[in-house]
């Protein structure tokens, strides 16, 4: 394999994280249009914060929704000689919040 061969290989993958990204960016306009809603003032603005929710930060959520609900086994036994009320407590900070950061919310509402 020759070094110019080499130097194709890996512009192909950036090419391709180039595509992925741009039409990631532009996914939310084109879903509004083909909906027929009309894009008002602040509609680029508005795509941004879908995008941004959906790429960002709904993945991020998922991530803290799964460990909180790992770390509420042991919070939960912690807490339990406390009584039910501070267990219920662990289950809202531990996984509603983040569960509802992931479902709860309209996507774009940041």
């Amino acid at each position: 394999m020759s070094r110019h061969d080499t130097l194709r290989s890996l512009r192909a993958p950036r090419r391709g994280l180039a595509v992925a990204l741009a039409a990631a960016l532009l996914w939310p306009v084109g879903a509004a249009a083909q909906l027929g809603t009309e894009v008002e003032r602040g509609g680029w603005r508005h795509a941004l914060d879908v995008t941004v929710d959906a790429a960002l930060l709904r993945p991020a959520a998922c991530v803290v929704l799964f460990a909180g609900s790992v770390l509420f086994v042991p919070a939960a036994i912690m807490s339990a000689p406390d009584g039910r009320e501070r267990t219920e407590e662990a289950w809202e900070l531990f996984v509603l919040l983040p569960g509802r950061a992931v479902w709860g919310k309209p996507l774009g509402e940041l």
